[in-house]
């Protein structure tokens, strides 16, 4: 049975999860727009993802120069070089402060224009891992694919399941520590499936495709879509439209993730708690156990 760390999602007591699913850790946002607070509970630090062009109004990337500079369009360019990794570590300690530690450090692709190759970030990378591991040795750092944009340069380097795979098989040859952080909504876009665009074929290509990175997922990014509406909105069934399909995911998913790796949930729904809600009892109800 897998076992999932609930994540909790967006503001409010109505993003909390239904009873008896205790959620200890809460998504923290950390983009270069975001304002540093106090966090007083475990956390993942969600940084930078790359949609839109930033202001950088947030506190912890003044005087940063080389983050502030690489940008396209206004739209921030992650893991530019080097020196915009070792900046980026100093752009975590400004926002953490003297809070506790994350638990987990999500971070995000580059954009291949300027990083066309795995292994071009991870020599990037690299250098942030060794940096931030001394300072906070037990935050686990994971790495979501990513696929939607306002940059139009390039796409992002890792954003379908073949490329997820591709990072997934660099860093068991790097002997890094970098783990990933599925988010399966922007892997079926990847895959141009949208609402109601799944096949028993194509689900079954994409999960084969994942099956050898198992091991090097550790969290997973779930939400929903509808008809008309954008991103983040909707539940499974308004998503998968057919229930059979929608049935077929989850078991796929069990599958994948039936060992005995804990793996966080992030239930990334933005349009209200019975939608949020809808999703987690899917989960509550096809095998999945939260601890």
């Amino acid at each position: 049975m897998p076992k999932l760390i609930p994540v909790r999602y967006g503001r409010g007591k109505g993003m909390s999860y239904p009873d008896g699913i205790k959620a200890e850790i809460r998504e923290v946002p950390a983009h270069f727009d975001s304002r540093v607070k106090k966090v007083d509970s475990d956390y993942s630090l969600h940084t930078e993802y790359s949609y839109l062009r930033r202001q950088m109004k947030s506190e912890a990337v003044k005087n940063l120069e080389k983050i502030e500079s690489a940008r396209g369009a206004g739209i921030p360019q992650l893991w530019y070089d080097k020196r915009w990794a070792e900046e980026f570590v100093t752009y975590i300690k400004n926002f953490v402060g003297e809070d506790r530690p994350p638990e987990v450090i999500e971070i995000h692709p580059p954009f291949e224009d300027y990083c066309p190759k795995i292994n071009d970030f991870l020599e990037t990378y690299e250098v942030f891992e060794n940096e931030i591991s001394e300072i906070y040795p037990k935050s686990n750092i994971v790495l979501e694919n990513r696929s939607g944009t306002q940059y139009r340069k390039s796409k992002f380097l890792v954003s379908n399941a073949k490329e997820i795979k591709d990072l997934s098989d660099s860093i068991d040859s790097s002997g890094l520590d970098l783990k990933l952080a599925v988010d399966f909504p922007q892997v079926f876009t990847a895959h141009r499936m949208g609402v109601g665009d799944f096949t028993e074929e194509s689900l079954n290509h994409i999960f084969d495709t994942l099956s050898s990175t198992k091991k090097n997922i550790l969290s997973m990014h779930i939400w929903g879509k509808k008809q008309g509406s954008r991103a983040h909105h909707g539940t499974l069934d308004t998503y998968f439209i057919d229930n059979d399909l929608k049935e077929l995911f989850l078991m796929k998913l069990s599958r994948l993730f039936d060992d005995d790796m804990l793996r966080y949930f992030v239930p990334e729904v933005q349009s209200g708690y019975d939608d949020y809600h809808t999703i987690i009892r899917d989960f509550s109800s096809s095998d999945f156990q939260f601890i």
